[in-house]
């Protein structure tokens, strides 16, 4: 998993690094080849970090994912349940079941 995410990273830098160089942000060779050096030297370990500190956030999201989709389940089987309950009180338990 920490290679992938290594080698997803330092793809990303470099993308980076060519969309900058495209775009004209960098326009002098030296500039270039130094956002090219630092992107490449810092570029994963500012990536691993900031992945890092996400990795509590995409959980807590995920916890609230799977609360939600639990609360909306149960919700609807005691609505089932306390129509069921309503309708035998209304007509009598043999002449729902």
């Amino acid at each position: 998993m920490a290679l992938a995410s290594r080698a997803l990273l330092g793809k990303l830098s470099g993308d980076l690094t060519a969309a900058l160089v495209q775009r004209g942000a960098t326009r002098s060779p030296a500039m270039a080849a130094f956002v090219a050096e630092v992107t490449t030297r810092y570029g994963p370990t500012v990536w691993e970090r900031a992945a890092a500190y996400a990795v509590p956030l995409i959980g807590a999201i995920g916890g609230a994912a799977l609360n939600l989709v639990f609360t909306n389940y149960f919700n609807a089987i005691a609505w089932g349940h306390f129509t069921v309950r309503r309708l035998e009180r209304l007509y009598g338990e043999d002449a729902v079941r």
